[in-house]
């Protein structure tokens, strides 16, 4: 297992694909690190991106050792559990350490938050952040060992990325209609107010469906991370500012520096929202991938 292990890392570290990622990670670490300092958001310009080539670069370079390579080493006499877990090791540990170059690039050119920001938070944005990226990479590297081809494993993962995008925001702009809306008039002169029925309203037992869908999405999650960390990312004069600009509009309070019981669970539960899927799929993938055939 450990020759397997070494033997995937030294190929992530020679291939051209995972050369390519790391250098985007780069670029992309540094575009956040600007978004976070001047546009005041972590928003999802830099989310997407850095999935998608997630996506690619680890279905090529997982893809193509599922050829004669795959082949030459069962001939070999090793198991197809170890060439699974191993490849599945060896891009975690990969993912990791673009992960930590890129959140070492974004906290070191946003120190000066550290000053009114608790520790626990940025620890807590951060984990979320990396089981996401980490749960992510498991999810395309299963892919890529069971698809017929990278080809195929490339376009599935960025399939699956573009699905996960496209459905996050009218999902949550469906959960967040009321049931009941607000009619005010007036009959012959009397005013009257009633309350009637959304019919735009997301009912039982779908509302809990999509509620569960939407703890899993990891652009979901990251739209919820925002929300609540957005008035940290403010330095204390600009923070002064924004809350004199949104107390006319969203009420003295929006702009708190606090974290709400809703908000902390969320960002408790974050970490295990997104490794228990992708655990679920790797531990379905990992017997599929003892039964396929190489040709």
């Amino acid at each position: 297992m450990r020759r397997l292990l070494r033997a995937g890392l030294f190929r992530f570290g020679h291939s051209s694909a995972a050369r390519l990622c790391l250098v985007l990670t780069l670029i992309c670490a540094c575009l956040f690190a600007w978004e976070v300092r001047r546009e005041v958001s972590i928003g999802e310009d830099w989310f997407l991106p850095q999935m998608m080539i997630y996506a690619v670069m680890f279905s090529l370079v997982v893809g193509r050792e599922m050829g004669h390579r795959a082949k030459n080493k069962l001939i070999a006499g090793v198991s197809r559990s170890r060439v699974f877990w191993s490849e599945l090791a060896a891009a975690l540990v990969m993912a990791a350490l673009c992960f930590i170059v890129f959140a070492g690039i974004v906290l070191c050119a946003n120190l000066r938050l550290l000053d009114h920001t608790p520790l626990s938070l940025v620890a807590w944005v951060w984990l979320g952040f990396g089981c996401i990226t980490l749960a992510l990479t498991a999810v395309f590297v299963t892919l890529a060992l069971l698809a017929p081809s990278r080809t195929v494993a490339a376009v599935l993962c960025l399939v699956l990325v573009v699905a996960l995008y496209v459905t996050s925001l009218p999902i949550g702009q469906m959960l967040r209609e009321p049931e009941f809306n607000a009619v005010a008039g007036t009959v012959g002169g009397e005013p009257f107010y009633r309350e009637e029925p959304n019919p735009d309203y997301v009912a039982e037992p779908w509302r809990s469906l999509l509620t569960a869908y939407r703890k899993i999405n990891p652009f979901s999650v990251r739209e919820e991370f925002d929300r609540a960390v957005h008035p940290f990312l403010f330095d204390d004069e600009s923070w002064a500012h924004a809350k004199e600009a949104t107390a006319e509009t969203m009420g003295p309070e929006y702009m708190e520096r606090m974290l709400t019981a809703e908000e902390e669970r969320m960002m408790h539960r974050a970490p295990l929202c997104a490794l228990v899927p992708a655990l679920c799929l790797v531990m379905v993938g990992w017997p599929l991938f003892c039964r396929r055939r190489f040709r």
